[in-house]
């Protein structure tokens, strides 16, 4: 019965965290340098808006954090793609660069849920 399903649930979260530790540890450098500035970013404007469920990474969260704070924001520097003729706070993010953002986040929910701070669904945003 109950002690059971307590057993299970303990050993599914130590083997997710031990996974998901493997994971960190062979993950290229370069995606983690990728990842971590974007989590940041997130876990900044979950603070700003002062959630009470704090930077737990859910879809609206995800969404709203996309509309407020990445896509609609110009560039920190100018591509030397956008023609000099624009001002800098008229460009944008490439939508490649605003989906780099989901899958950082999305990651971020990963890292939650195997620790078990996250009961939420994954966040489902087709690109």
């Amino acid at each position: 019965g109950f002690e059971r399903s307590a057993v299970n649930n303990a050993e599914l979260r130590a083997n997710a965290q031990s996974i998901l530790s493997m994971i960190h540890e062979h993950r290229p450098k370069n995606t983690s340098l990728a990842y971590e500035p974007k989590q940041r970013e997130f876990q900044d404007f979950c603070r700003r808006k002062q959630y009470e469920d704090g930077d737990t990474v859910t879809e609206d969260k995800l969404l709203l954090f996309l509309v407020e704070d990445v896509a609609n924001r110009p560039l920190k520097t100018k591509s030397p793609k956008v023609d000099n003729e624009v001002p800098q706070e008229k460009t944008r993010l490439a939508w490649r660069s605003v989906r780099s953002y989901i899958t950082a986040i999305t990651d971020l929910y990963r890292t939650q849920k195997a620790r078990g701070m996250n009961t939420h669904p994954s966040p489902q945003i087709y690109y």
